[in-house]
This record gives structure tokens, sequence and C-alpha cells, in this order.
């Protein structure tokens, strides 16, 4: 069995991937989050929530970790799941992928490189210079949602890019197991577009429904009648997607790395759909102020702490910008969410108990469950299907 070698082995996008690979493949799991590290080693488990993921670690003897990146040189595939954040400034951080690629290049003669978060527009054809000549370099782009991992890594086509036959062809046999579709770009920089292109385009969707939303409550018109009306056996707005509180570790991320690139001034969609969907925490505060008297005197409840539903990833969840603002404002402040674990959370009985308000700020599908409250649920989601009660 040809052996991989996964860098950032125990996060979401590299533990999981590992997974569905290991069977095919013997996989060495390479990471320096020591708590990833530990909790796999003694339950073979991985730290965070991904449906099914569990079940495929267990007993699994195709999965080892790797005690030292040099253990690369035993591999025939090396793939980096470390991509290019964005700093305070909203700049891309290239450091720490230019410092394990450098590191990775004194071990390497003769592997694959597969480049799998995204990374910043043309950085791949920079980073392929700093290997050998022998050394192949391919971008292949995660393209699955959290929630739903494995099911996707199985079905989904798999976007393959390389800047030579050599690399194409060894990346297209790595995915061959999986018997999935690829889709061939002979130009890395086409494959980071791709990427950055399909988190952009979502999450500029996002901002107009949001956008939409926030007209429609400052018009005193309820958003959803409206929706129906615009959506229903209308195909050209069948996509129109519900708003509602937009992040997570990629979407802005990505959008905000594509209108760098640009200087900004070719792409300014990206910081306006950014100033949209992260300032829709304070607009249903706002909100909340004119038809709730007394906030200060009040206690808020927030369902759902993680970014989406179905979850326990809180990497840029915009209910942690809506705890902040509410903490400056009113009584108190609980929180509850059935993936994410905090000794700080309540349980949901104790939230809908001892709050004056509640805000649904992640639909989770367990929340279908509570029953009817006396106490008014703030709904932009319309996930009850009784209006946004704003």
């Amino acid at each position: 069995m040809q052996k991989v070698f996964v860098i950032g082995g125990l996060g979401h996008i590299g533990l999981t991937l590992a997974a569905v690979l290991s069977k095919y493949y013997k996989v060495a799991l390479f990471d320096i989050n020591e708590k990833s590290i530990e909790e796999f080693k003694t339950n073979h488990k991985a730290t965070f929530y991904e449906p099914g993921l569990n079940e495929l670690l267990k007993d699994n003897k195709n999965i080892s970790i790797a005690e030292n990146i040099s253990e690369c040189t035993k591999s025939d595939y090396v793939i980096v799941t470390m991509g290019t954040p964005v700093d305070e400034y909203l700049n891309p951080k290239l450091k720490d992928i230019f410092f394990i690629v450098n590191v990775l290049s004194k071990h390497l003669t003769n592997q694959t490189v597969i480049l799998r978060s995204t990374i910043y527009p043309e950085l791949t054809k920079k980073l392929e210079k700093r290997f050998k000549k022998t050394v192949k370099v391919a971008f292949c782009p995660e393209r699955i949602a959290g929630g739903a991992m494995i099911k996707e890594l199985k079905t989904l086509p798999q976007i393959i890019s390389a800047n030579t036959q050599e690399a194409i062809l060894s990346a297209c046999e790595l995915f061959k197991p999986l018997r999935i579709k690829t889709k061939i770009l002979e130009n890395t920089t086409e494959g980071e577009l791709a990427k950055l292109f399909t988190n952009s385009f979502r999450y500029i969707e996002f901002a107009i429904a949001n956008q939409f939303f926030m007209m429609a409550q400052e018009a005193g018109c309820d958003f959803y009648k409206i929706y129906d009306a615009i959506t229903s056996d209308y195909p050209r707005m069948n996509n129109f997607p519900k708003p509602g509180f937009a992040a997570g570790y990629c979407l802005r991320k990505d959008s905000i790395q594509l209108a760098s690139k640009q200087n900004g001034a070719t792409f300014s969609l990206a910081y306006d759909a950014s100033l949209v969907n992260e300032s829709l925490p304070l607009f249903v505060f706002r909100q909340m102020r004119k038809k709730y008297k007394n906030l200060d005197k009040k206690t808020i409840g927030i369902l759902g702490m993680a970014f989406k539903p179905g979850c326990d990833d809180t990497r840029d969840s915009l209910s942690y910008r809506l705890k902040h603002i509410l903490e400056n404002e009113v009584k108190a402040v609980l929180c509850s969410d059935p993936y994410v674990k905090s000794r700080q959370f309540v349980s949901v009985e104790e939230l809908l108990e001892n709050s004056d308000i509640i805000i649904l700020a992640t639909p989770h599908e367990q929340y279908k469950e509570i029953e009817d409250t006396t106490k008014p649920i703030i709904d932009i989601w319309n996930f009850f299907g009784k209006g946004t009660n704003l």
C-alpha cells in the first residue's frame, strides 16, 4: 500500500480525508496540536464532531501518528492541509505555509505534494519553486462542508490542478480509489481561483439575502412574506438563500483573500459582503432594542454557538459576536449548543426557563423539539415557521 503523510492531520480537513483514504492507503498524521494528539493516541478519536468520522477511526490500523515531520520521507504523497488565513489587517498570512514548505523541501526527493486548503492566488507556483524538480506539486482543494464531509468526499467531483502532466497524473492516482469524478486544470492558479470563486460566490449570496432582510425589516415589512411571494413557483429565484448568520472559517476569509489579490479595487464586493454579514448581529440587537423595552434588565438566551447547524465548529461564528454585543447591553446572557462543549454553557431547558428573550442563532435540528414557550424567540431564519419576532 502506498503511504500518505498528512500535515495538519488532526484538523477538520486533514483527519476527515485521512480517514477516508485509510481504506486504501497507510496514512501518517502529523500535527502540533497536543490536545488532538493526546485524544487520538488515547481514544483514536477526533476532538471535533463530524458524523461518521469516529466510526472510521475506531480500530483503524491504517492510520498512525507521525512523531516528526521528517517521517514524510517514508510516504509517496504528502498532503498539506494548512491554508492561508488573513490577519487583523485583512492581509493574507503566508509565513506559516512558507515555513512548512521550506522544512519539507529539505526531506522530499521524489514525492507528490498535494496542497489541500485554500491558499492565496499564485502561491502554489511560488511554493513549487522551493522543492527539487523531481518533487511533483498539485493543488487539489477540499470542497466539502462540515456535517457532510465523509459523504461529500466520496461523491463530489475533485478539482485537480497542477503545472505538469506528471503532477496531474500522480494526483489523479491518489484519488482514483474513491471513484469520484475529477476536474482537471493544467494551471494551479486556476485551481486556486476555482476554490476562492466558490466560497466568495456563496458569501456574496448570503450577503444579498441578509441585506434584503435588513431592508425589509427597516421598512416595517415581513421579509418572509416577500420571500415566499418571489420564490414560490418562480424558477429564477430557486437558489435565493434565506437570511441568517453567514460565517465559518472559509467564506469571509477566502472572499477577503480574493479581494486582496486585486488590491480590493476590482473586487469590492468581498468587503461589501463582509460588512453586511458581519453587521447582522448588531442589526438584530438594534431591532430588539426597538421592540423590547428595558433590555438592560433582561436575560437573553442564545440558542446555538456553532457557525452552522449540525456541527461543533465555532470558528468565526457570529453567535459569539452577538454574545459580546449583548453582554455590554443586557442583564445577563445564557448560551447553549448541543454540539459545542463549554463549562460556561447551560442546557436548553435551563436557557428556556431562565431567559426573558431567546435568540435562535444557529438552527440546529435538535431545536425543532423545543416545546411551545411563552418566551419570545427571535428567529431570523424562520426556523420555527412563525416569523422573525423582531
